[in-house]
């Protein structure tokens, strides 16, 4: 894992009568280490450090860092009430608390209510993708329990992009059946592998649409921060083509070693001591 691909979530307890709010003004919910450093500097990189020290420390199965599955776009959906009609959205959409409770209202928020295009070619293709994306409200209406009540966050892999599509790449010795590939992101150059003879490449195989389920909110358009990991969907339904992959945890135990991160740590905290700002220290350590 990357140091970029590792997002930490900065979470500020707050007093009923707090004055100073300023974690909740800068950054993003989930920031990289090295953000810290340009929030806080000296204090920034001790904290970021201090995250690296929990991961070295965590023993395998009870480690805190998630596999992320990167997709495009974000799908948002779920009921207010038991037996209530599915409410789904798109980023967008869920940022201005629109909700829809049908596909033609999915379809007419995309095309009239956001984005930016202006040309017939772009205008197009936003019709295209509001259709992809509104087809999906019969799917996940059909695969989520009518009882649930609240709502859940997943990346898309394949299935909403028309030029982002799962392909099946020629059988060899090694995989007869093919191998299984998609890259979801036009943002990334992650490409996604999977053995077409696997249980999840079997499911690939049948499915029209894949997403990678995160995280549960308590209501429609909550902000990121009120978000809770979720890692079971096994009491929905994988039904007409529709894949939910749960967010798991890493089981593997990280190779990382604690004494250059204490001694790291130890030489900051002097440098910061004395005055010196986080270029200076960065000068002297490497690091900051």
């Amino acid at each position: 894992m990357r140091l970029r691909e590792l997002f930490l979530y900065e979470v500020k307890a707050k007093p009923a009568a707090a004055e100073d709010d300023s974690m909740e003004k800068y950054g993003r919910p989930f920031n990289h280490p090295e953000h810290l450093v340009f929030f806080k500097g000296a204090a920034g990189t001790l904290e970021a450090l201090g995250h690296f020290k929990e991961i070295a420390s965590e023993k395998s199965g009870k480690t805190t860092v998630r596999r992320k599955w990167d997709g495009n776009p974000q799908v948002y959906w779920g009921r207010e009430t038991k037996g209530g009609p599915l409410i789904l959205a798109g980023h967008n959409q869920w940022g201005k608390g629109v909700k829809s409770e049908n596909p033609h209202d999915v379809y007419d928020f995309i095309v009239n209510k956001s984005g930016n295009a202006k040309t017939p070619e772009e205008i197009e293709k936003r019709k295209q993708f509001a259709t992809n994306f509104s087809n999906l409200y019969p799917l996940f209406d059909a695969a989520t329990p009518k009882d649930f009540v609240g709502f859940v966050y997943a990346d898309n892999l394949f299935g909403v992009e028309p030029a982002n599509p799962k392909r099946l790449t020629p059988p060899t010795k090694e995989y007869p059946q093919g191998v299984w590939e998609f890259s979801p992101n036009p943002l990334s150059d992650t490409t996604y592998h999977v053995d077409a003879a696997s249980d999840l490449g079997q499911r690939i195989s049948r499915a029209h649409v894949m997403v990678v389920g995160h995280a549960e909110f308590p209501s429609f358009g909550a902000s990121d921060r009120e978000q809770v990991p979720k890692d079971n969907f096994d009491a929905w339904e994988l039904v007409n083509g529709k894949v939910v992959i749960n967010e798991t945890k890493k089981q593997a135990i990280i190779d990382a070693q604690q004494a250059p991160i204490i001694a790291k740590e130890s030489a900051i905290a002097k440098l910061s001591a004395i005055g010196l700002t986080a270029d200076e220290i960065k000068a002297l350590t490497g690091l900051a």
